[in-house]
């Protein structure tokens, strides 16, 4: 550490140094947090492993879960990223993934400060801010690997997006380009959006002081605006895979849409704006900027009373916006000190509209404009997820004010006194306040708790929440009192400017410290095995599905993918995004908040054994996974589809309900035979033979984009069935039928993807080849 902090060149370690500290546990010890979303990715993940070995081409569909779903444009097995193998291969285990990509947004950062003419120290300190920001490591105990992958880029694309639009120059492009791409990878479009909310801010910024300056031209723009949609529309074509299945999924699912429910058109391109925003962040809880505790953190993975610390506006939450009190006031700091640059005061313009946005329905003069008008935002949901923008705004501001700090150490010194009384010194003033009279007009209290609970719990409760008030009052009083004493020994000469930034630095590190170990929930990674321990009745199930395909309905526990993890296939699961078909089911099943399916609906859907209880209870009425009806009702539209399904008088077994069809409704009687005789992913073949013909109904979901039909080698029309499964008409005499799914288009844009991806790479090489031979040769001669 020592000869890093002496040698400015190798400054920039101390970045990743920190980050393997804070994550040594996960890194050497290789222990996990059993979050939520990553026990539930698991099954997936064994899937995805699994599936790739046993089939030629990338299986298109996930069967364990909702009944099937497309599991490449589902975000179920999207391996676009051409550079993930690679990664997969060297970072061994999750604590070096979370390294990797900790570092690398903290390294964005540094060379963002750095190219900004901020010294070494202020960009180590701008750098750690962005790196070890405590919403990352929530984002760790939540199991949100792919918000912390896609955050990692955000500083390097506002770095070479900057590039781009000060000079045009062609590398700065490329990478432009090219580190788009890898975000978008990242498989989380909501962070990509909001990346670029920021770019798209900061270029309608720049023109803005064009024409202030009377120096805007068409040829200014056109180079600032061309070489941006240049960037884009190269790194479209690299991520065309996944992308393109995505955007096809995206159009048939509850996100995409509309729901037959709604009533008013809001689910027609997006979520609904209850959904939307049901994570809006309330004004009141900004104080949390301030005081981390304030409110209280959900962060506690046990079952008992500490789980309910949280007493804030949101359903719950398992993070903080909090990036630091130092950071904030000296943030604050720089204002006072120096008269804010036109990039200062677009850094503060940033963020004030993203904290605005946030509010979400609670300021819906904002929010609403973007959520009804702009394109794909109202496919989001969690309008506060905008704030872990705000750490990027933040690291150069404050980074900017240590750096003049520093500068103007001897000669400003009064200046810098008096304006570090004024600023820390009114903080330290309310947080005294807070910490007198706090208890007597703060509630601690959510809304509804009162009938809830009993007042012996309450009381319970409420000194929780009451103990981390006065944890983070203490935490901001001994962090600002520091900062005081030690910008004023600054101002003393009692130590160096270095010493300064090293100093502050350090305290940075210990109040960010307190804040991310409360979230480092850590098991040996055995645990995750447990959670996965097969039983007799896994063991009966598994055995049953050796003879012939069916699926099981988890009745007791409707949101798991566990049974997945066996192989076995559900008609529940937890994923966000579903097809909207299948969501309207569930929806139009629910009793008491809960999916309760009709016995009529159970027997279509193939469940064979309903888990309820624990007890596996068969269904004595259910259908095979394919079998043929005499009897076709016509409908017209996807309401009286999903209504007639849910009418108590419907019979799967005889009658199917179809979408768009017009030929014969009436089929004479006759002996069918259905025989199943392969089940893969991509590929489902049958055996029919039909006295009089009829329509072959098969217990598979219905996706218009990806699946076709084939009797006897021709192909034929699917149609939508019994609203959510396929059916196809099918000739008297034998047969052999085949669905397969056609993954034609997406070989195509893999191929295109790749040799977009890698040329771009090569080019890029090619340009930045005199710079990397100058080097080589000097490290040879050296």
């Amino acid at each position: 550490p020592n000869f890093i902090i002496m040698n400015k060149k190798y400054i920039f370690l101390i970045i990743p140094i920190i980050v393997l500290l804070f994550l040594n546990q996960m890194v050497f010890q290789n222990k996990i947090p059993l979050a939520g979303d990553t026990v539930s990715h698991q099954p997936i993940s064994k899937w995805q492993k699994q599936s790739v070995n046993e089939n030629e081409n990338y299986p298109q569909w996930y069967p364990d879960l909702f009944s099937g779903m497309p599991s490449y444009g589902g975000h179920i097995n999207t391996r676009g990223n051409a550079i993930a193998p690679l990664l997969n291969s060297v970072l061994l285990n999750r604590g070096l993934k979370y390294w990797f990509y900790f570092a690398l947004g903290g390294l964005g950062v540094f060379a963002f400060l750095r190219r900004r003419n901020l010294n070494e120290w202020a960009s180590v300190f701008g750098g750690l801010v962005f790196a070890i920001t405590p919403y990352s490591f929530g984002l760790i105990n939540a199991g949100h690997s792919s918000k912390i992958i896609a955050f990692a880029y955000l500083p390097w694309l506002l770095l070479f997006a900057e590039d781009v639009m000060a000079k045009f120059s062609l590398k700065s492009i490329l990478l432009l380009a090219l580190f788009t791409a890898l975000q978008l990878w990242s498989n989380h479009p909501q962070v990509v959006y909001y990346t670029w909310m920021l770019i798209g801010f900061r270029l309608v910024w720049i023109q803005g002081e064009a024409l202030m300056d009377k120096k805007w031209n068409l040829v200014y723009f056109s180079k600032s605006f061309g070489g941006i949609l240049a960037g884009v529309a190269l790194a479209l074509i690299m991520v065309s895979d996944p992308y393109v299945s995505v955007m096809e999924f995206n159009d048939y699912s509850n996100r995409g849409e509309s729901s037959v429910f709604d009533k008013t058109d809001e689910t027609k391109s997006g979520a609904s704006w209850d959904y939307a925003t049901q994570w809006s962040f309330h004004p009141k809880e900004t104080i949390s900027y301030l005081y981390p505790y304030n409110y209280g953190m959900q962060n506690y993975p046990s079952r008992d009373i500490k789980s309910a610390a949280y007493w804030g506006y949101m359903p719950f939450t398992q993070s903080t916006h909090y990036f630091g009190i130092l950071v904030l006031l000296l943030a604050i700091l720089g204002a006072f000190l120096k008269k804010p640059s036109r990039f200062e005061w677009s850094m503060w313009a940033m963020i004030f509209c993203a904290i605005l946005i946030g509010f979400g329905s609670y300021f819906p003069i904002l929010f609403s404009p973007f959520f009804n008008w702009s394109p794909f935002f109202g496919k989001f949901r969690v309008p506060s997820m905008i704030y872990m923008t705000i750490p990027f705004m933040v690291s150069y501001l404050a980074g900017k004010s240590l750096n003049d700090l520093m500068y103007h150490l001897e000669d400003k010194r009064e200046l810098i006194q008096k304006n570090t009384i004024k600023v820390f010194g009114s903080f330290i003033g309310l947080t005294i306040i807070f910490l007198l009279f706090g208890e007597s007009f703060l509630a601690f209290m959510k809304t509804g708790e009162a009938t809830r609970y009993n007042q012996q719990v309450l009381m319970a409760v409420r000194e929780i929440r009451f103990s981390l008030f006065q944890k983070g009052l203490m935490l901001a009083l001994g962090i600002s009192g520091l900062s005081i004493a030690i910008i004023w020994a600054g101002t003393k000469r009692a130590i160096t400017k270095s010493m300064l930034g090293v100093l502050l630095t350090f305290i940075l590190i210990f109040d960010l410290g307190m804040i991310n170990f409360e979230f480092l929930h850590l098991k040996d990674s055995s645990e995750m095995a447990k959670k996965f321990k097969s039983n007799p009745g896994i063991e009966f199930l598994q055995k049953e599905m050796r003879n012939e395909p069916f699926r099981i309905y988890p009745k007791d526990d409707f949101a798991t993918n566990r049974y997945g993890y066996f192989g076995l296939e559900s008609v529940g699961g937890y994923r966000p995004i579903k097809l909207r078909t299948y969501q309207d089911l569930m929806d139009g099943s629910k009793r008491g908040g809960q999916v309760q399916f009709s016995p009529s609906v159970q027997n279509m859907l193939n469940i064979r054994y309903i888990i309820d209880k624990g007890r596996i209870v068969p269904n004595e009425g259910y259908l095979p996974r394919a079998w043929m009806v005499d009897s076709i009702l016509q409908v017209e539209d996807q309401k009286s589809s999903l209504m007639s399904v849910l009418a108590p008088n419907f019979s799967p077994k005889k009658q199917a309900i179809v979408l768009d069809y017009t030929g014969e409704t009436q089929f004479d009687l006759g002996e069918n035979r259905v025989k199943l005789t392969q089940y893969k992913e991509n590929e489902i073949k049958l055996d029919i033979s039909s006295e009089k013909g009829g329509l072959l109904v098969l217990s598979e979901i219905y996706y218009k984009p990806g699946w076709l039909a084939f009797v006897d080698e021709v192909e034929t029309k699917i149609y939508q069935t019994n609203h959510v499964l396929r059916s196809v008409l099918i000739p008297e005499g034998k047969h052999k039928v085949i669905f397969r799914y056609d993954d034609s288009k997406w070989a195509l844009f893999r191929w295109i993807s790749r040799i977009t991806f890698f040329g771009t790479v090569l080019f890029l090489l090619y340009l930045y080849r005199k710079p990397i031979l100058e080097k080589v040769k000097k490290n040879e001669a050296i």
